[in-house]
């Protein structure tokens, strides 16, 4: 439950002459400004904790990362190379099936 500005003051009003001036301050000073609801207990902590595990197990750490680039850079070189041979091999067929015919000719 949230809590305005204006029960506060009322909730001060109410206390401060049951109280003195000195324990209403101290007690307000103790109490959320917006309600209960808002404050982090400690079992909150420990489950923030154990996600924070969890995401950091799930991180790639940089060593990890350079890794990954180094096999993908590695498999998209042998693709290009493997197109690339195989262009050329197409290439050299044709040109000596055209010497052929020529020298038939």
């Amino acid at each position: 439950m949230n809590t305005s500005a204006s029960e506060r003051d009322r909730f001060y009003r109410t206390i401060e002459p049951l109280l003195g001036p000195e324990a209403a301050d101290f007690l307000m000073d103790s109490l959320p400004p917006t309600g209960w609801a808002d404050v982090a207990t400690k079992a909150d902590l420990r489950e923030l904790r154990v996600e924070l595990a969890e995401i950091r197990a799930e991180m790639v750490t940089r060593g990890e990362l350079g890794e990954l680039l180094r096999l993908h850079v590695d498999a998209r070189m042998g693709s290009i190379a493997r197109g690339l041979f195989f262009a050329i091999a197409t290439m050299n067929i044709t040109m000596m099936a055209g010497l052929v015919a020529a020298v038939r000719l």
